[in-house]
């Protein structure tokens, strides 16, 4: 919403343990202080027990990996 992006795209897979989201657009590829949705949604991945990064290389990248409930450890 604050980048410009024109498009977006969503990938979503899955491993034996884990479950993959990666979010893409073409936006402002600009990487300042995280605001609160950021921080907000690392921190609920993170108590999932899963991991949330953010890029910015032409374009914003968000990567999600959470664990799959019952997987080994």
């Amino acid at each position: 919403r604050h980048a410009g992006a024109t498009t977006a795209s969503i990938e979503l897979s899955q491993t034996a343990d884990s479950l993959h989201l990666r979010i893409s657009d073409n936006g402002r590829a600009t990487l300042g202080p995280e605001g609160n949705g950021v921080t907000g949604m690392r921190a609920r991945a993170g108590a999932l027990g899963g991991e949330l990064t953010l890029t910015c290389d032409r374009g914003m990248r968000l990567q999600v990996v959470l664990p799959l409930k019952g997987a080994a450890a």
